[in-house]
């Protein structure tokens, strides 16, 4: 908090980024980052979240995420889908994007506006066939 370029040009985060785990919010299926900006809940600003998943074998496969703010998303380094338009609820704005498996550690993070207080999370997961 804060980034005030478009979320379609937000990069991927910088070694300065610090990462904290996210409660998870499992009656409505979605990481609740709105204790990441407390007291500037009426300003925009940018959270970074982050995920990983070990592949057994590198393979072409699908990311399904979600969030109820402006965000994108990056696999493996690799911007992979953007939704400047995305808005509450998270599960309204959810998308099946393809993407490719690394055999081993893959890491996925998610770049979201805070929507001028207004998102609440993001939810991303391996979707299976």
């Amino acid at each position: 908090l804060p980034v005030r370029t478009a979320v379609s040009r937000v990069a991927y985060p910088g070694k300065g980024i610090r990462f904290a785990a996210a409660p998870y919010d499992a009656q409505h299926a979605y990481c609740d980052i709105r204790s990441r900006y407390g007291e500037q809940r009426a300003r925009d600003g940018l959270v970074y979240g982050r995920a990983r998943f070990t592949a057994r074998k590198a393979e072409a496969g699908t990311l399904r995420i979600g969030a109820d703010g402006p965000f994108r998303a990056f696999v493996n380094r690799k911007a992979v889908y953007c939704n400047p338009r995305a808005t509450n609820p998270v599960g309204s704005q959810m998308a099946d994007v393809p993407v490719s498996w690394r055999r081993g550690a893959n890491e996925i993070v998610i770049a979201l506006r805070t929507h001028n207080g207004q998102a609440w999370g993001f939810t991303a997961a391996r979707a299976t066939r």
